[in-house]
């Protein structure tokens, strides 16, 4: 599909861009959101494969959410999303799956106001997730989550403030937290 066709389509769209693809500098992955002409969301949060010098379009995932992020591995499979479900604005869901080729499942659903769990970024093996989480107590801090068992592990976590942002070293290995 041809960007510009979007163009000739009435509707409205935010796009974000993922990751550039390592071994084809010409792409990048982007996620989008299409409204129609009243701002209703009418699709689901989708990946594309942007090819940056003649604008095409290559769908590569769809979320089960309707609104919310992406997020792609070290290999820029689409594998993580958070966001909300359709038929709820005030709930918010986490979902993973282990390889493209999988079914999403969901890790976490919580209230749009209560704790949550952000996935951040996936570990240099691929196989857990850097998390940003309350866990027990009231500030958000960087954990390790094990998608397969559900577990979380606390890297990172202050009593006194929040995490504003994790920091990563060149192979994508946790090197520290701000607050």
């Amino acid at each position: 599909r041809d960007a510009n066709a979007l163009k000739s389509e009435p509707s409205y769209a935010i796009a974000k861009l993922l990751d550039p693809i390592k071994d084809e500098p010409r792409k990048i992955l982007i996620q989008t959101n299409r409204y129609d002409k009243a701002r209703h969301l009418d699709s689901l949060t989708t990946a594309y494969k942007l090819d940056v010098y003649n604008g095409r379009l290559n769908k590569v995932a769809i979320s089960p959410l309707g609104s919310g992020d992406l997020l792609s591995d070290h290999q820029q499979q689409i594998r993580a999303a958070i966001g909300n479900p359709r038929d709820s604005m005030l709930t918010s869901r986490v979902f993973f799956r282990d390889s493209p080729q999988d079914e999403w499942r969901m890790l976490s659903e919580f209230d749009l106001f209560a704790p949550a769990l952000t996935p951040l970024k996936f570990t240099p093996d691929n196989q857990r997730l850097y998390v940003e989480s309350n866990g027990d107590i009231d500030t958000a801090g960087v954990f390790l989550l094990d998608p397969g068992s559900g577990k979380l592990e606390k890297i990172s976590q202050r009593e006194d403030t929040d995490l504003v942002a994790a920091l990563y070293d060149e192979n994508d290995q946790l090197a520290g937290a701000w607050y």
